[in-house]
């Protein structure tokens, strides 16, 4: 399917992305969000997924604000495609919509930042299952380019449930995002809830070397913030 779409402005694809969808002229676009569902019992091949996710992607190469689903990121890694994503020099906001994807690990968001030297904002919803990053052992030991993630100035962790994998992420940028200015912490529903849960996860963040970047806010606290706005925060 091809679409010329030259006065678009925001693009919003939720779908199994059966077929291939070929956009053009798209000058105008700023803002795109790719959430892309798969049976992995049927694997990728089977339907084309893969070709039909990267064509979609190329397409798109100017916008400014993109959020990916781990299913999308998880396809693109998978198959070798995320250097496709360089192409995206005037990406400054990345949005990464975690929904506990098929197969979905810590090694994906590194193939995926990558790509992605001159992302400015990050914004992480969180829906990680505990153990996402544990069979990649020390991965946040693992060197990583210079051009990594260069450009970060600020993150957003989004309903952040204190997990393992939680911290791994934290840990990760805190200690390649070079040019990072702040880190900030919105506690999940679950962890708002419980005072001593979430004092106990505060104090082993503020363990983690250059975690005086962190700040802490509740969703409440997060929904009344000028600055969080910018971000367009769901809850």
């Amino acid at each position: 399917m091809k679409i010329y779409a030259e006065k678009l402005l925001i693009l919003d694809v939720i779908s199994k992305l059966p077929f291939k969808l070929s956009l053009f002229n798209l000058s105008v676009l700023s803002k795109a969000n790719i959430e892309i569902y798969f049976d992995i019992t049927l694997g990728l091949d089977d339907h084309g997924l893969d070709d039909h996710v990267c064509q979609l992607m190329e397409g798109i190469c100017d916008v400014k604000d993109l959020t990916l689903s781990d299913d999308a990121i998880g396809i693109l890694s998978s198959e070798n495609r995320t250097v496709k994503l360089l192409s995206f020099s005037n990406l400054k906001i990345l949005r990464v919509d975690m929904k506990g994807g098929n197969e979905f690990n810590g090694q994906h968001l590194i193939d995926l930042f990558s790509c992605l030297p001159n992302v400015e904002y990050l914004v992480v919803n969180f829906g990680l299952h505990e153990g996402t990053f544990e069979a990649y052992g020390c991965w946040i030991l693992e060197p990583v380019p210079h051009s990594f993630l260069s450009h970060l100035k600020s993150v957003v962790l989004s309903k952040f449930e204190g997990y393992e994998d939680d911290l791994f992420l934290v840990e990760f940028l805190l200690k390649n995002a070079r040019a990072l200015e702040k880190i900030t912490i919105i506690w999940s529903p679950c962890l708002s809830a419980c005072p001593q849960h979430r004092s106990v996860t505060a104090k082993r963040l503020r363990k983690i070397p250059g975690s005086s970047l962190i700040h802490f806010a509740s969703e409440e606290t997060a929904r009344r913030s000028k600055e969080l706005n910018f971000f367009g925060l769901k809850f």
